[in-house]
């Protein structure tokens, strides 16, 4: 181990070997926490993907009044193409999807690699690399594809294609693509875009700014012609987005203070984080734009009352890029004593093992488990005919995206309609109309979800429509968007 960190170049040999470490880790979760981070992932991103390849899906209202873009689901439809020329099993669509999400991870490892050996050697590119993949953050959020994960990709990749190198007009432009990609792909992150930009650029120059903005201006345009081709309107989600969203319709979903992710974070590891923030503190010294990129992240978004895990993730790779880079040069400085690698490992696995099981960790890695095994179920039953599913609004975590081609998604007030009524976290299970049998139940607390059956056939009957929450239907109609 000391001479993979000591030296100078990054061994990419032993780096590769993380990197498959990372790879298991990931698929050991995706296999055995098969839940969803938020609604959006399948809602949002799967399902509309799964609407272009098949034909069928439900439709959200943000995808009615035209307040999301379609370049983030466009990504996912080749993903979506593949698995159904595989199989139409939803489980294969599952793992494709993961994989994907998966192989953003690993890129992201990757560019934290070259980033850390660029600053701190050998031993910052090794670092970087183990600590991301052994992060139980970072492992958890991996095989799921949201605008969050995707962009948290594109803005560290961006900015290792030119950190610290020399800043050709090539490297400039494909950094200016990926960090415009991060833009439009979630445009809060607007204010750590540009700062990036300015840093890698390095010293003042018109030249170097132009080629960045030029990269930029490839990924704008692209998310314009995408609206243009689906809103009729360059621009035009964006547009409706602000507009929805100042009218107060992200203020429906519940706002926190701003105090909430470094409480989160604190809530997530405990002690565990202290050596995340000594390390942090560190390599904050040693690549101080990386550092104020992942604060300026921390910072806008604790800004904006409402708030969500999710919208910090793009400052969670960053964050333990810096932890890679601050522990090389810990063992850098322990290196006569020839302890510095075995105990910073030591430290960090126990740190990790410590932060995986606590309680918030722990019900990070349960959201969507219990409706996703319920799900599961539903599918591999040959004599389900028709699902519903309580409380109404929870068709958001199902789509028909998880379920088997053959399997309606119907309205809970028409019984003939289905034979399985899928009740969602702990929705009150004595709405049941008679003779449905006793609930097979999965997950635990506010992630439980329950099947309840009838014996019989399904009738004819209309699918389910997408509506939306009574407040959010309000704002709509306000504004004059319905």
């Amino acid at each position: 181990m000391s001479a993979a960190v000591t030296e100078r170049q990054p061994n990419w040999r032993t780096i590769v070997g993380v990197l498959l470490l990372a790879a298991a880790l990931r698929l050991g979760i995706a296999a055995a926490y098969p839940g969803v981070v938020h609604p959006d992932e399948t809602i949002q991103y799967l399902e509309q993907a799964y609407r272009v390849v098949t034909g069928r899906g439900l439709v959200p209202w943000e995808y009615e009044v035209g307040a999301r873009s379609w370049l983030l689901p466009g990504l996912l439809v080749p993903v979506v193409a593949v698995a159904r020329a595989v199989s139409h099993d939803p489980a294969v669509l599952r793992w494709a999807v993961s994989l994907f999400g998966i192989a953003l991870s690993l890129s992201s490892m990757v560019a934290a690699a070259i980033i850390g050996g660029r600053v701190a050697g050998g031993g910052g590119a090794w670092w970087a690399a183990l600590i991301a993949a052994l992060s139980p953050e970072l492992a958890y959020f991996a095989p799921h594809v949201l605008a969050d994960t995707v962009a948290a990709t594109t803005l560290i990749v961006g900015a290792a294609v030119v950190y610290r190198r020399e800043p050709t007009d090539r490297r400039l432009g494909s950094a200016g693509l990926l960090l415009g990609l991060t833009l439009v792909l979630r445009p809060q992150l607007g204010p750590a875009v540009a700062i990036m930009a300015l840093g890698v650029a390095g010293r003042p120059s018109l030249d170097r700014y132009a080629s960045l903005a030029a990269g930029g201006m490839v990924a704008v345009v692209v998310y314009g012609v995408v609206d243009w081709a689906t809103w009729g309107t360059p621009f035009g989600s964006i547009a409706t987005y602000v507009h929805v969203n100042s009218a107060g319709i992200a203020d429906v979903f519940g706002r926190s203070g701003p105090a909430f992710y470094v409480l989160g974070e604190l809530a997530a590891w405990r002690w565990a984080a202290l050596p995340v923030l000594v390390t942090a503190a560190i390599g904050a010294r040693r690549a101080p734009l990386i550092a104020i990129v992942a604060a300026t992240v921390l910072l806008t978004f604790s800004a904006i009352g409402h708030k969500e895990y999710r919208f910090l993730f793009p400052a969670l790779p960053l964050l333990f890029l810096l932890c890679g880079i601050g522990t090389a040069a810990l063992v850098g400085r322990a290196a006569r004593w020839r302890v510095g690698a075995p105990v910073a490992a030591a430290v960090w696995i126990v740190a990790f093992l410590f932060a995986s099981t606590t309680p918030a960790m722990h019900g990070h890695r349960q959201r969507g488990g219990g409706v996703m095994a319920a799900l599961g179920a539903i599918n591999r039953d040959p004599e389900t005919c028709g699902v519903a599913i309580v409380e109404p609004r929870s068709w958001a975590q199902a789509g028909r995206s998880r379920l088997r081609d053959d399997l309606p998604l119907r309205k809970a007030d028409d019984p003939r309609a289905y034979d399985t009524l899928l009740f969602v976290e702990g929705a009150d299970q004595r709405s049941a109309p008679a003779g449905y049998g006793v609930a097979a139940c999965y997950g635990t607390g506010t992630e439980r979800a329950c099947v309840r059956r009838r014996p019989g056939r399904c009738v004819a009957a209309d699918d389910v429509r997408a509506t939306p929450d009574p407040a959010v239907e309000a704002v709509l109609r306000r504004e004059g968007l319905r």
